[in-house]
């Protein structure tokens, strides 16, 4: 887990190629902050997910967000 300032395609983008193989195959929804990842992984498959099907879909996924009162940064823990 990890926390990060934003979820901004480059920021996303710098942290998977910095800890995920080239060789992976990366399954996520269909956000813009992934546009960039079938630049740095084997296979990117980004799916437009209805939000009552995310559970089965990602069932891995538990995002956890914040807004830092002394930074106003949104940190997410993905």
């Amino acid at each position: 887990m990890q926390v990060i300032t934003d979820l901004k395609a480059d920021t996303i983008t710098s942290i998977v190629k910095k800890d995920v193989s080239v060789d992976s195959e990366l399954i996520t929804d269909d956000s813009t902050s992934y546009v960039k990842l079938k630049d740095v992984v084997d296979k990117h498959d980004a799916q437009v997910i209805p939000k009552e099907r995310i559970g089965s879909v990602l069932p891995w996924v538990h995002p956890t967000c914040t807004i830092d009162k002394k930074t106003k940064f949104r940190i997410c823990m993905l």
